[in-house]
């Protein structure tokens, strides 16, 4: 059931990545590094050719160099194995580097893998705090999914995630 979940919940995610970096007249919004911007372009026109390949290398080189929503598409990419072979640890590694930089889908989908194991030790309290992080975002989904998590945690366990997530540093949403 919860392999079930997390593929579920993943694999519907790239679509609406696309869908929220336009505005009504077409003017993208990204959390690009200026410099990765080009890159970020290239790979989103890749991808949606479906020209996995080519989107991978773009947004993977996007991603090293720090654009957050590259480092989210990087990772969906190999959880899914396109343009890529899948590997699940690579993709947790990723989500974090991604979800450090406050993008709160990539918060949600590591919430989901420390939540069921996927590519990552299991971990309630990791899984609570990036849930916790991407709610507080405003990511619908970590609403959702808050009270699940929360029923695996003790009171003092919950206030140690909430506690770790409050600890990290905010960032600009152009870093």
């Amino acid at each position: 059931m919860r392999r079930t979940l997390v593929t579920v919940l993943i694999i519907g995610l790239a679509a609406t990545v696309f869908a929220a970096t336009t505005d009504s007249k077409n003017t993208v919004t990204t959390n690009c590094r200026a410099d990765t911007s080009g890159l970020f372009l290239t790979a989103q026109k890749a991808y949606q050719d479906r020209q996995y390949e080519q989107a991978f290398t773009a947004f993977q080189k996007a991603a090293d160099a720090g654009d957050a929503q590259a480092q989210y598409m990087t990772a969906l990419m190999i959880y899914r194995g396109q343009g890529v072979g899948a590997n699940p640890t690579e993709a947790a590694r990723y989500y974090t580097l991604a979800a450090r930089n406050n993008f709160p889908k990539a918060q949600y989908n590591l919430a989901i893998l420390y939540y069921e194991g996927t590519g990552v030790e299991r971990n309630d309290v990791e899984a609570y705090k990036w849930l916790y992080l991407a709610n507080r975002q405003g990511e619908p989904r970590a609403a959702n999914m808050l009270p699940v998590a929360n029923r695996n945690l003790t009171a003092a366990l919950k206030a140690q995630a909430i506690n770790e997530a409050l600890a990290i540093p905010p960032t600009s949403k152009n870093s």
